[in-house]
């Protein structure tokens, strides 16, 4: 199972979002795990062609986050929809994780600032 997806066009927006993944998931089988994740590789699924969405595992050695998610997207609404889904899962609520920082950019923005295209 892979928690990745794609768009088709070049997005305008970009987020890394670190998580960390806490002892109880940790304490959990790896078959559990794969099949809790499948819900949110789901999820990501149903907006795929507007949200790409890929899951990293994080440097063994980095500190504050275990795992990361790098989305790249044009509507800010469709992102925030998938996310609110995504944080309603046991995932979130249990919780096995824990949102450490996200972090949003906007592609080019100093170039469409420059071009009055903001």
């Amino acid at each position: 199972m892979s928690l990745r997806n794609q768009i088709s066009t070049s997005p305008h927006y970009a987020a890394v979002i670190s998580l960390r993944l806490l002892p109880r998931w940790l304490a959990l089988d790896r078959a559990t795990r794969n099949t809790k994740a499948r819900t949110i590789a789901e999820i990501a699924d149903r907006y795929s062609g507007e949200v790409s969405f890929e899951w990293f595992d994080a440097d063994v050695l980095g500190t504050g986050f275990s795992d990361w998610v790098l989305c790249r997207f044009d509507s800010l609404d469709r992102y925030h929809a998938m996310w609110e889904e995504i944080r309603d899962t046991e995932f979130f609520f249990v919780p096995y994780a824990e949102i450490t920082q996200v972090m949003l950019g906007l592609a080019d923005g100093y170039r469409r600032y420059e071009a009055g295209e903001l």
